[in-house]
């Protein structure tokens, strides 16, 4: 997966993240098998922490926000369940 360019400010930083968590599943299909996605994940992890460490000027701490939104990506999405016949809203 391409990256977009390297974030100058933090805005770009979330940006970028932004674009990562939008090509998520993408890499799932992409990945199918668990290591081969973790590889890659963690290679697109190594770049957005790296970048994060170089942004100053920040709102908040730039690599502990980047931490965040990755750990927040591996969160598996949960289907949506079906309400049970004759249950109420």
């Amino acid at each position: 997966m391409d990256l977009p360019e390297v974030a100058r400010d933090f805005d770009a930083l979330v940006g970028r993240c932004d674009a990562v968590a939008r090509k998520l599943p993408q890499m799932r299909v992409e990945f199918a098998e668990p290591s081969t996605f973790q590889a890659a994940f963690a290679a697109i992890a190594s770049a957005l922490l790296a970048n994060a460490e170089k942004i100053q000027d920040a709102p908040e701490d730039p690599v502990a926000y980047v931490r965040g939104r990755l750990d927040a990506m591996l969160v598996e999405p949960k289907e949506p369940k079906e309400p049970a016949p004759g249950a109420r809203d």
